[in-house]
């Protein structure tokens, strides 16, 4: 693709502009596996045109990577993850299905937002080609090359898994079975098919599998940990260059939060649980 202006890209007998946005390393996991940007067609060859589309389309996707970095609330705001050495293979199989899901669940948004030939014919041809790298590993037993995937989710959800070798053979091994059932989901849904009855809607976080945070036993509850004003901070930093204008429209339900919180005596954000 030959770059016009800033984020936006040609290509093609046509000359049909697309837009291509990098993936935030803290939330790329939570996309496809290997898939390092977001590419969408703006369905005109203009470029004027293709710069009010694409202004449009960079607040949706902006927008998009803050919902999922909200949906990674329990990892990301991990201060001290839980250090595991070892997993069941129950709790690794959990693991795969939250991956599994969190997966599909791009794949559909996706293809719900459309797909020309061109880019479902590219889409078509990289499941392909992953399905058969990733089934010869498991077939061969050579699962070594998921670890790290597997790692950095994990991580990204808060726990720090540091496992021997022998245990991180066994993990790597069903992670992998997990990300070629992943890839034959997305295969299925290539060819037009439609088959959920396996697909997990709403898989328990990992975080709750495997460490037990987010239960109501109180003997799970986490004492002490950041402040909410830490928290609120915490969250008006971490997105470079936030509008001044958002972080003061925050201020209003920040503030019937602290009140909330205060009639309910939960003082730390920790000590918040499922009911």
């Amino acid at each position: 693709m030959k770059a016009v202006a800033e984020h936006i890209y040609q290509r093609g007998k046509r000359g049909i502009l697309y837009i291509r946005r990098r993936i935030p390393d803290a939330i790329r996991m939570t996309y496809p596996l290997k898939t390092t940007h977001i590419t969408l067609s703006l369905g005109t060859s203009d470029l004027r045109e293709g710069k009010v589309r694409a202004r449009a389309e960079l607040q949706r996707i902006d927008a998009e990577f803050e919902e999922k970095q909200q949906k990674c609330g329990m990892g990301c705001a991990s201060w001290a993850p839980k250090s595991i050495s070892s997993l069941t293979d129950e709790q690794l199989q959990l693991v795969g299905q939250s991956w599994l899901s969190n997966v599909l669940a791009g794949d559909e948004k996706r293809r719900q937002e459309g797909l020309d030939d061109e880019d479902f014919d590219e889409l078509g041809v990289k499941l392909s080609t992953q399905r058969a790298y990733f089934g010869r590993l498991l077939a061969q037993g050579k699962t070594e090359g998921v670890h790290r995937p597997l790692f950095e989710y994990l991580s990204l959800c808060g726990i720090d898994y540091v496992p021997s070798e022998e245990e991180a053979k066994r993990a790597g091994f069903l992670f992998t079975r997990a990300v070629v059932e992943t890839l034959d989901h997305q295969l299925v849904r290539q060819g037009g098919v439609l088959h959920t009855d396996s697909i997990p809607s709403q898989p328990p976080h990992p975080l709750t599998v495997v460490a037990g945070i987010g239960s109501v036993d109180s003997s799970d509850k986490v004492e002490g940990g950041p402040t909410w004003d830490e928290v609120f901070e915490l969250w008006r930093t971490y997105v470079a260059d936030r509008p001044k204008s958002t972080s003061i429209a925050a201020q209003t339900p920040w503030r019937d939060l602290q009140r909330f919180v205060k009639e309910k005596e939960v003082v730390f954000p920790g000590d918040v649980t499922a009911c």
